[in-house]
């Protein structure tokens, strides 16, 4: 009999301990959902997010070639330039270098090898941004080629001329590297 009286108070504390446990989990669950609880406080603060975007240019350009020169009739050519500018980017092309032709405006195509001052070793030739070449583009002259960039390669024009006339030159071929400023 002392075993079961055992188990019976074993069970009346079981009982007593599992209300206590019922009875503490409603007080903490109302304290934490209560209206005794202080209101939240919420702060805040701003920030600022930027970017930019720089000007900026790119150009290339394919040779220009006159072919065979006929002293008879002006030769003429043309070779695209290829200028890629951000959006709103406005921009001119321009030659770098200084016309060294005794005509203004015009620039020496020299025999292969030589920078001779004898006229039978070179060609003189003109480039504008129109076929007819009323507006020569030389290094500095007001007569450009211009766009504006929309971000994507815009293709330009550059006409040359090798003007009629100019005989006694030797039987080969003519040429010179010059260098195209972009500005912007």
């Amino acid at each position: 009999m002392k075993n079961t009286r055992f188990y019976l108070l074993s069970l009346k504390n079981l009982k007593t301990t599992t209300a206590l446990s019922c009875l503490t989990g409603a007080v903490l669950f109302y304290s934490a959902t209560g209206s005794d609880v202080a209101a939240q406080t919420t702060s805040t603060a701003t920030i600022t997010v930027s970017a930019s975007i720089a000007a900026s240019c790119t150009i290339t350009t394919a040779n220009l070639s006159f072919g065979t020169y006929n002293p008879s009739a002006d030769t003429t050519g043309n070779a695209t330039i290829t200028a890629t500018c951000t959006n709103g980017t406005a921009y001119t092309i321009n030659f770098n270098d200084v016309p060294d032709g005794v005509n203004t405006g015009t620039y020496k195509l020299y025999s292969a090898g030589t920078s001779a001052a004898a006229s039978s070793l070179w060609l003189e030739a003109s480039f504008g941004a129109t076929s007819g070449f009323t507006n020569l583009i030389t290094n500095g002259n007001t007569y450009t080629i211009s766009g504006t960039g929309n971000g994507s390669a815009q293709s330009k024009t550059l006409y040359g001329k090798i003007a009629a006339g100019q005989t006694g030159r030797v039987a080969t071929s003519f040429s010179q590297t010059l260098t195209l400023n972009l500005v912007y």
